[in-house]
């Protein structure tokens, strides 16, 4: 049988005509009042669908959707709901997954410094300004708020602890219905203490990582790996090494990202890019390896959240718009590995800060969270294809 292999051919991420912008206050209202404050994004296989958070203290709850198979700079293209008109308290997220059918939003902030309690569920196969598409889930009761993102092993949706009022992981058993409490669980950190906050993680098809975020107490430098083939509640399930051991400066992250061996982790203040060999032992500090990305770019730090494409890693800046991506095909160690863009030379916008992002098989997304707004897509490669790694979420 003749077998054809097919080529994938990877863009030039420093050629501005792979670039493009899209202002969604054009969805809302033709332009007029400019719409600000999403953080991370998920694909369902068609749309991509844009997490409401907050800008300036103020809570948003308005769900940005894109189709994937129309034209990104035409409004109709777009389409948005406004959750909070469901559940008052149903808005200010921070990150979210796709579990293969249900859209999951995680709960963050209400804004003025009161965290959220509230998850929301759309069901994808429903349609999407319907109030019976969304369901909701008020974790007061059993976690307290302040989440940040979302991590799905295939079955269950696991929900890191940010900031706020609690210090324990979330998890959701998505075989079992949304709205009942025995389907929801949670592991106190405290029980690692050390560890304190997490921001975001990612599966790797056999252990949960959550990234170290010291947003929520701890060191931020704890590394945390939960296997889902035992107890959840037991601490001896779960297992932390210090990510200091490896560099001094390894603390605060913003998510990990999965390239099919290394977990790679994301810096969210310096530049300090890590990574943990998946067939190296997790406690063996020689498993671990970190550059620092500045040597690229005296700019290139302050990232929240990376994209995985099948062979780049695009990281996302919130802080001074410098975008690198890494070539997890080369040394972490070598600057030729890394290819730094300016994205304030994106033609017709002005950059703000990115909080995550998608991708859809050809193009990478980033999400705007602050400053003059438009989302803006990458073209990365061709033919469209999804990498094995993903797993509903790029937060």
């Amino acid at each position: 049988m003749d077998v054809t292999q097919v080529v994938e051919t990877y863009n030039d991420s420093t050629d501005t005509n792979n670039w493009s912008a899209f202002n969604p206050s054009l969805v809302f209202d033709g332009g007029t009042t400019p719409v600000v404050g999403y953080a991370g994004a998920a694909f369902d296989g068609r749309y991509i669908y844009f997490v409401p958070c907050l800008e300036a203290g103020n809570a948003n709850g308005n769900v940005l959707r894109y189709d994937t198979t129309t034209d990104w700079s035409n409004s109709g293209s777009w389409s948005f709901y406004s959750v909070a008109t469901l559940n008052p308290s149903a808005k200010g997220f921070f990150g979210g997954a796709f579990d293969g059918r249900y859209l999951y939003l995680t709960a963050f902030s209400n804004g003025s410094n009161v965290f959220g309690t509230v998850f929301a569920r759309y069901d994808t196969k429903a349609p999407f300004a319907t109030p019976a598409s969304w369901a909701f889930y008020d974790s007061s009761a059993k976690a307290g708020g302040g989440f940040g993102g979302a991590i799905f092993d295939g079955k269950y949706m696991y929900f890191p602890p940010y900031g706020g009022t609690t210090h324990v992981v979330l998890r959701y058993d998505s075989s079992l219905s949304f709205s009942s409490a025995a389907a929801w669980s949670t592991f106190d950190l405290t029980q690692k203490p050390s560890a304190g906050g997490a921001l975001g993680g990612v599966f790797d098809g056999q252990y949960v990582y959550f990234a170290p975020n010291t947003n929520n107490g701890g060191t931020g430098s704890e590394l945390l790996r939960y296997d889902p083939s035992l107890n959840f509640t037991d601490k001896n399930s779960w297992t932390g090494f210090d990510l200091t051991t490896v560099n001094g400066g390894n603390k605060d992250f913003a998510s990990a990202v999965y390239d099919g061996r290394y977990v790679n982790l994301i810096p969210s203040q310096g530049g300090l890019l890590t990574r943990y060999d998946t067939k190296g032992a997790f406690t063996d500090k020689a498993a671990y390896q970190s550059y620092d990305l500045t040597n690229v770019n005296a700019n290139a730090k302050g990232f929240f959240g990376g994209v995985f494409d099948g062979r780049y890693l695009q990281l996302v800046p919130i802080q001074n718009k410098i975008t690198v991506r890494y070539d997890t095909t080369g040394p972490l160690n070598s600057p030729s590995s890394y290819v730094p863009f300016d994205m304030t030379k994106i033609k017709n916008i002005t950059v703000g800060g990115y909080i995550g992002g998608a991708f859809d098989g050809e193009f990478i997304y980033f999400v705007n969270a602050s400053g003059p707004f438009a989302m803006v897509r990458f073209d990365a490669k061709t033919p469209p294809a999804l990498p094995a790694t993903y797993k509903g979420s790029f937060f």
